[in-house]
């Protein structure tokens, strides 16, 4: 099975968030991602997307890709996870690390809670 990868070839702003562009090693395509946030699980390590542009149901998807290195080029690249199980472990990793940050700064009073 061939390595699905993409490459980071540029970031723009749009409403406030910086948009990551990478494009598809094989075929070209380009894709818009707003980066989450990265986690490291068993020696990997892993940014996590929301897609920039919602689908008909309007709701964000995530995406999850492992950071790899272009043993040629030295180049940093985006490798898809194709295992769910794999997903899930990372996911849940991330989900776990966001949670304990986004409390502690509530905690800390850097984030503001309305219950309104």
């Amino acid at each position: 099975m061939r390595r699905r990868e993409a490459k980071f070839i540029g970031a723009f702003e749009r409403d406030d968030n910086l948009l990551s562009v990478l494009e598809d090693t094989h075929n070209g395509d380009e894709y818009y991602l707003l980066p989450i946030g990265q986690c490291e699980y068993e020696d990997d390590v892993y940014t996590v997307f929301s897609d920039a542009y919602t689908g008909r149901d309007n709701r964000p998807r995530l995406t999850i890709l492992r950071v790899v290195s272009d043993v040629r080029t030295g180049e940093l690249l985006y490798e898809a996870v194709r295992s769910r199980r794999l997903l899930r472990r990372v996911f849940d990793k991330f989900y776990d690390q966001y949670t304990e940050t986004y409390l502690r700064d509530v905690e800390q009073g850097n984030i503001s809670v309305s219950l309104d």
